[in-house]
């Protein structure tokens, strides 16, 4: 028979106990499977149980559900009793835990007690052959088992930092109290004091590493959750090089995370870890205090050509400029063609980012210079200009810039590149043209429109775009769509025809350049590395380093090709024996076209325009007939020079030697000459520019209008929030006292608009060659009147409300 003392202790005193059941399961080393018998289910009458039970006994119709657990006497086993009876109140169940006392012992054992941490041994015999071979060990055994050790500290065997470690002690991440002294973030720590320890020791007789157990024991559960523990998500060293790699390949968070967990499955690491190792290299790969210090430490050290413009007044940088050092080198191989545009959105600054693009003899485009500047004003762009060319020293200049139709940047071209062509982007025009006049047409029309369009563009020559325009004219305005003839007409055929329509644009050098997308490709480039708009300007100098650098081994590539392999069908054609391997493929292909033009020249008796002679400098169509009658195969020198170029030398150029002592002599003797306090000023100068780490410069201010005049829209959305503002801060009674007085006045003001304009009705069919006298000047006398009728308004207001003031 089982007796049951302490059931008392569940709360039984006041139940009537009919009936008693128990459910008795013994759990011995076999399992239940090997021996049936081991368990079952036993009915035992009341009688059977002991006594102590049945003091203070109430009829009820609840059940009470226990769960026993006790060693016996006889094995180790443990027998779980499973009790219940029912009472008279409800039909509701209870359940209870049981302490019951063992024979050996009088204490109470829990089944919270009884459930104790297993812990794991590490004890071993094994020798380590350094102090990171047993800590790896130490960690990996507790990771397995889910506790994560960390270093509480080591000791060396000398107060010099160079000397080896003799000794370090191991514990659990979870040793240790909470000794936060946050106050304003929101804090916690799993720290509760956990006495686990190990302890490692150099063994010098040996000279390996022996672990020693301090204590193996653990106040908590095994973590199920590795990944909140911060140690167990660090990132190995092989990880971390990993990280930088990719990194600096620009590749995601999310990527690079992925691509740890894809090479180790066992990692914890999340994608913090991941961010927070990004936020370490930054911190390394930028050297110095300031955004300016760290911005010119990096153009220094990636020989970026640099200058900047700062504000006398505040020492605050408003102008940037750049130049990679392999542009520089393309630059001046390549100056033929220059396209400029400025994009925004780049860095967190909002400072306008212009970039100057040039292109190639195999048609590969270049970046030439890169600028942040404050504002778009012609006098921004005349300093970034004057810096391109200061760049070309003794090169040959540009011979064709191609923009948008920003006056400030056309004005700056005209001032600085005197001789140049200059052209206007086609396809901004099409966009102002569609913004503008769209609306004013149907899907269909506008198809044949812009169709319409486009021949006008290409027209070869003045007569040609003269019939080409009457045909759009008659069109537009047999549709009634003369809204879309002015604009067209006054806004860029009259002003702007000769810098992008053929007929006037091709008859000088342009290269086929005809717009500026190829510096749009580049801002969409950019904004792919940079992935948002609050941008570092050293992080968004490092992209341009990434695409300088693949642009120049491109070039590379494209000129090897263009000097030893020879296409099929430029073989065919006995014109272009002397230009293999010495002309850019692109040269070879236009040439190619213009030779299968000549067999409709001949049956049509026509010439060729002449178009790809005067823009690109190849020869065209009738010229090819000619050399061919004559010498049969095309002579090198009559093709331009851009087309002949395939390497990197600069063009034209006459270097001149820097003779760096005689220049510094000079800069010495004028700083002996002046007073101490110049002379301070002068070096901390010098030492700036040649120690960027030194430069005092201040980060530029975070623009909020980078243009000049403020568009239309911007100009009628301000308006009215002047008007409103003028009347804050006034009371409600005295803003509805101001408005029926000026409404009193404007309605006697209106009564008489109208007598003064019918007088000068009526003077005007008598004067009609003087009307044009009577009619002013009576409308000015109506105006002074309504002015002065307010005024008197404004004036009655004020002396009635002197604390009453309106702000303009």
């Amino acid at each position: 028979m089982i007796t049951v003392p302490y059931l008392i202790c569940l709360g039984l005193e006041d139940f009537y106990i009919r009936r008693l059941y128990l459910r008795i399961q013994v759990y011995s080393n076999e399992s239940v499977e090997n021996n049936p018998q081991s368990s079952g289910v036993q009915e035992v009458n009341r009688e059977e149980v002991s006594s102590d039970v049945y003091s203070h006994q109430r009829p009820t119709n609840d059940y009470v559900y226990c769960e026993v657990s006790y060693p016996t006497q006889q094995t180790d086993d443990y027998i779980y009793c499973e009790v219940s009876y029912p009472t008279q109140q409800t039909d509701d169940y209870v359940y209870g835990e049981v302490s019951y006392p063992t024979q050996q012992t009088d204490d109470f054992v829990s089944e919270d007690e009884e459930q104790n941490h297993q812990n794991v041994s590490y004890k071993t015999d094994q020798n380590f052959q350094s102090r990171e071979q047993l800590v790896d060990w130490a960690v990996r055994i507790g990771r397995e088992n889910g506790y994560v050790l960390v270093t509480r500290r080591s000791r060396r065997k000398g107060d010099d930092p160079t000397e080896p470690f003799i000794k370090v002690w191991l514990v659990c991440d979870r040793h240790g109290e909470r000794a936060s002294t946050a106050t304003v973030r929101r804090d916690g720590s799993k720290k509760i004091g956990c006495p686990f320890k190990l302890e490692g020791e150099y063994q010098e007789n040996t000279g390996d590493w022996k672990l020693t157990v301090k204590d193996d024991s653990h106040n908590h559960d095994p973590s199920q959750h590795l990944e909140a523990h911060s140690f167990a998500r660090r990132l190995s060293q092989s990880e971390q090089l990993l990280v930088a790699k990719l990194y600096s390949q620009n590749m995601l968070p999310r990527n690079i995370l992925a691509t740890i967990r894809e090479q180790n499955p066992e990692s914890s690491c999340i994608k913090k870890d991941i961010y927070n190792a990004i936020q370490k290299i930054k911190n390394k790969t930028r050297v110095g205090e300031t955004p300016m210090q760290i911005l010119e430490n990096l153009l220094s050290s990636k020989k970026y050509v640099y200058y900047t413009r700062k504000d006398p007044a505040t020492n605050i940088v408003e102008e940037i400029f750049f130049v990679h050092s392999k542009s520089f080198e393309m630059w001046r191989a390549f100056p033929h063609v220059l396209m400029i545009d400025a994009t925004y959105k780049t860095n967190m600054y909002r400072l306008p980012f212009v970039q100057v693009v040039g292109v190639t003899s195999t048609h590969r485009s270049f970046c030439v210079a890169h600028a942040f500047i404050s504002k778009e004003r012609e006098e921004n762009f005349v300093w970034v200009l004057l810096q391109i060319k200061a760049m070309l020293q003794k090169c040959m200049e540009p011979r064709v810039i191609v923009t948008d139709k920003d006056k400030a940047l056309m004005n700056a071209c005209d001032k600085i590149f005197l001789d140049c062509s200059k052209n206007l982007c086609r396809c901004h025009i099409h966009e102002n043209i569609a913004k503008h006049c769209w609306a004013s047409f149907t899907d269909e029309d506008w198809a044949n429109f812009k169709y319409s369009w486009s021949v006008l563009c290409e027209s070869p020559t003045p007569d040609i775009y003269q019939y080409n325009f009457n045909r759009l004219y008659e069109r537009l305005y047999a549709a009634k769509r003369g809204r879309v003839i002015y604009y067209v007409t006054k806004n860029w055929l009259d002003p702007y025809k000769e810098k992008f329509v053929s007929a006037w644009s091709n008859k000088n050098l342009n290269f086929g350049q005809q717009t500026t997308n190829r510096v749009e490709s580049q801002h969409s480039l950019l904004k792919s590395y940079l992935r948002n708009a609050n941008s570092s300007l050293d992080r968004l100098v490092g992209f341009v380093d990434e695409i300088v650098t693949d642009q120049y081994y491109q070039l590379q590539f494209a000129f090897g090709t263009s000097l030893i392999r020879k296409m099929d069908s430029h073989i065919a054609i006995e014109l272009f024996d002397n230009l293999h391997g010495k002309v850019s493929h692109k040269a070879l292909n236009l040439l190619e076209n213009e030779w299968y033009k000549l067999s409709h020249i001949r049956k049509q008796n026509a010439t060729c325009g002449c178009q790809l002679f005067s823009s690109c400098g190849l020869s065209c169509a009738c010229r090819l007939v000619s050399i061919e009658a004559t010498c049969g195969r095309i002579p090198l020198d009559a093709l331009d020079v851009l087309s002949r170029k395939l390497d990197l030398k600069p063009s034209f150029v006459d270097d001149e030697n820097v003779d760096v002592d005689k220049v510094l002599g000079q800069v010495r003797n004028k700083i002996i000459s002046e007073p101490d306090q110049v002379k301070r000023s002068m070096l901390s100068r010098i030492a700036g520019v040649v120690f960027p780490s030194k430069s005092n410069k201040k980060a530029p201010v975070v623009q909020e209008d980078t243009r000049g005049r403020p568009t239309l829209k911007k100009q009628q959305l301000v308006r009215p929030q002047t008007r409103e503002a003028s009347l804050v801060g006034f009371t409600h009674s005295q803003t509805v006292s101001y408005a029926v007085l000026m409404s009193a006045h404007l309605a006697s003001a209106q009564t008489l608009l109208p007598a003064h304009l019918a007088s000068a009705q009526t003077s005007l069919p008598a004067h009609l060659t003087s009307a044009q006298v009577p009619l002013p000047a009576h409308l000015a006398s109506a105006q002074d009147l309504l002015c002065a009728h307010l005024a008197s308004a404004h004036d009655l207001f004020l002396a009635k409300n002197p604390n009453f003031h309106i702000r303009v």
